[in-house]
């Protein structure tokens, strides 16, 4: 399963880049919810992990499987 943070602040939503061989895109901070770690916990640290930010989770905006 995974998580990614939809964090917004003045009024801007902030998006991680990245470069692969299709070119340059961007995306979510986000990954897999690690074994023993709560999807709380999960989104927490991918948000620190890929954009060294420390967020405050906040009702989950949707689901999708």
């Amino acid at each position: 399963m995974r998580v990614n943070a939809f964090i917004i602040q003045n009024e801007k939503i902030l998006l991680v880049e990245f470069n692969n061989k299709h070119g340059l895109h961007y995306t979510l901070p986000g990954g897999e919810i690690e074994a023993n770690e709560s999807w709380i916990e999960a989104v927490k640290h991918e948000a620190q992990e890929e954009s060294s930010v420390e967020i405050k989770v906040e009702p989950v905006a949707f689901l999708y499987g």
